[in-house]
């Protein structure tokens, strides 16, 4: 079995157990991403600049195992405040265009205090 694990440069470091994805059998799944500012590690403010800043984290997770937006499968979306669905759905499609993954979006409370979204991917990597 050959599965590759990356810690991806131009992100934080992951701050816990974890690599930033993994790619196996034509597909690598990213860890959830949240909406730090890739440099200064800086949580962004409110939910839309979260999701975009999340989104474009996950654009560069793929970009650096040889994939890209365009090949996402799935997503789920981890969501504090499922009020700010709308907003977020605005933000995602938008990123997506019309490749639209399939995907779940759970309510999150538990999230510390000012995280507002986590999402993660699931995506085809490779000749496959």
């Amino acid at each position: 079995m050959n599965v590759q694990r990356h810690v991806v440069e131009g992100l934080p470091r992951p701050d816990g157990a974890f690599v930033h994805a993994v790619v196996h059998g034509g597909l690598v799944y990213c860890a959830g991403q949240v909406g730090n500012h890739p440099v200064t590690g800086e949580l962004l403010g409110g939910v839309e600049a979260q999701t975009r800043q999340a989104l474009e984290n996950l654009s560069t997770v793929l970009r650096a195992v040889g994939s890209d937006v365009s090949n996402v499968i799935q997503a789920r979306v981890f969501l504090r405040n499922f009020g700010d669905f709308e907003v977020m759905d605005r933000v995602f499609r938008a990123f997506f265009g019309d490749v639209l993954p399939a995907r779940t979006t759970v309510p999150c409370s538990g999230y510390p205090e000012g995280l507002e979204i986590e999402i993660d991917l699931i995506a085809a990597v490779g000749n496959d």
